[in-house]
């Protein structure tokens, strides 16, 4: 058996809505940006949340001198409708200058605009929806509203997306087996040559609770109508308990082999989670422990059942992360954090250290509604 070390799989993952009414590739994102934002956990009406972070550029160096400077790691910056929603967001340079800005209305992205790390505007994006609010065109702009392209967004009777159009370059097209079943084809058509780009295969079983997205060989494919018997050279696989809690992460890649991920739940908390990956001949079993509905241990322990990774974690009085300690075979890390915070119980300033070292500054400007 070949040892490796614990890590924690990140797997690829898009989101699987089967093109059902009112979907558009838009709302992906939104629904990224919701979850990030919800993942604050703010107290309080909040009407804008700023976050920042300053990193200590001498933290990987022998000096004990502190050198703060900016960092685009842990930032947020939403502005809020009064129902909590998302209505702006904005990515920031390093500069701290803006880099994107995101306008939404009743969930949907209205316009965007790009600017260079200068802080001057590179493009802007407007995206138009029909009646029903699906959307059906993309428009890109240059800093002097000369259109650089269009994008158009086509849908069947069923409302389901059968086409995206894009002026300049590729198209996508859908090709739907069922309602939540279908491929999706990039590809070109230069005086009617196809070309395919890349196609993948989705199900979205939302009865069963199965995900899949799968990536298909697309070289050497002439016609759409090849794709359905299509080599499938990348495989992901997700499935959720009726809580929606995921109970089964497969991936298999290129090379054919595996890693499959099988968590178990005490109602929604996650209580083991076990792993296997086939390529390594490994299976590793992480066993959490919880105090008042907050975790406090993480441990880990492969088929022989040694230890192959043990965290330990300690909260403060206001329920936020106060401790941390990593171990693994020869290695350990003790993570503590420092907090300031305003009257409503939100902090405002989080210092991290790791093995009593200024690894990072993370800054919150909160703005509340009355």
């Amino acid at each position: 058996m070949k040892v490796v070390p614990f890590i924690i799989l990140m797997i690829f993952s898009v989101s699987l809505n089967g093109q059902n009414f009112g979907y558009s590739p838009t709302d992906d994102l939104y629904s990224y940006l919701k979850s990030e934002y919800e993942s604050i956990n703010l107290k309080g009406n909040i009407n804008y949340i700023r976050q920042f972070s300053l990193s200590n550029s001498n933290y990987h160096s022998s000096s004990d001198e502190i050198i703060l400077e900016n960092s685009t790691s842990n930032e947020h910056e939403f502005l809020l409708t009064k129902n909590g929603e998302i209505q702006e967001s904005i990515v920031r340079h390093k500069s701290r200058k803006i880099s994107v800005k995101r306008v939404y209305t009743n969930n949907k992205i209205s316009w965007l605009e790009k600017f260079s790390k200068i802080g001057e505007l590179e493009y802007k994006r407007v995206y138009e929806y029909n009646e029903l609010n699906l959307l059906v065109k993309e428009t890109e702009l240059n800093k002097n509203d000369s259109i650089i392209y269009t994008k158009s967004y086509l849908y069947n009777k069923k409302n389901q997306l059968t086409d995206v159009i894009k002026t300049d370059y590729y198209k996508i097209k859908y090709l739907y087996i069922k309602d939540n079943e279908f491929y999706e084809v990039r590809y070109s058509d230069y005086k009617d040559n196809l070309s395919i780009h890349e196609a993948r295969y989705f199900l979205n079983d939302g009865e069963n609770k199965i995900y899949i997205n799968s990536m298909l060989k697309s070289k050497g494919i002439k016609t759409f109508d090849e794709i359905y018997n299509a080599e499938t050279i990348l495989y992901y696989e997700k499935e959720y308990n009726s809580g929606n809690k995921l109970i089964r992460d497969f991936h298999k890649g290129r090379d054919g082999n595996t890693i499959e991920i099988i968590h178990e739940y005490n109602n929604t908390i996650i209580t083991r989670s076990i792993r296997v990956d086939s390529e390594n001949e490994f299976k590793e079993i992480t066993e959490y422990e919880y105090f008042e509905n907050k975790l406090v241990s993480r441990i880990a322990k492969d088929d022989d059942n040694r230890t192959t990774f043990k965290e330990i974690l300690k909260y403060n009085e206001y329920a936020d992360l106060s401790y941390k300690e990593q171990k693994r075979e020869f290695f350990k890390e003790i993570y503590t954090y420092e907090y300031s915070y305003d009257l409503k119980g939100n902090w405002i300033e989080r210092k991290e250290y790791i093995n009593d070292k200024l690894f990072e500054v993370v800054k919150r400007e909160i703005e509340y509604r009355n």
